[in-house]
């Protein structure tokens, strides 16, 4: 049963847009991705999830500072 149906422009770049009222409805904001899959009858399923931080990102944003302590490793990483 459809709940909210909304239709969007396709675009030549690479652009997502999800509704306004999908994302209200749904309470999403920048901190979500949108993870698209198709099924073998070629039916599309969109999920929303949280961003996750990526340990290599953190680790590449450490290497720009000459000296970094453990504490605030540990805390970039556990903290956030």
């Amino acid at each position: 049963m459809t709940v909210i149906g909304e239709t969007t422009n396709l675009y030549k770049e690479i652009q997502t847009v999800v509704h306004s009222k999908i994302k209200k409805k749904l309470n999403l904001d920048s901190d979500y991705i949108a993870e698209w899959n198709v099924s073998e009858n070629n039916k599309v399923e969109v999920e929303f999830r949280k961003k996750a931080i990526i340990f290599i990102e953190v680790l590449n944003t450490l290497r720009k500072f000459k000296e970094v302590k453990p504490i605030f490793v540990e805390r970039c990483i556990f903290w956030r």
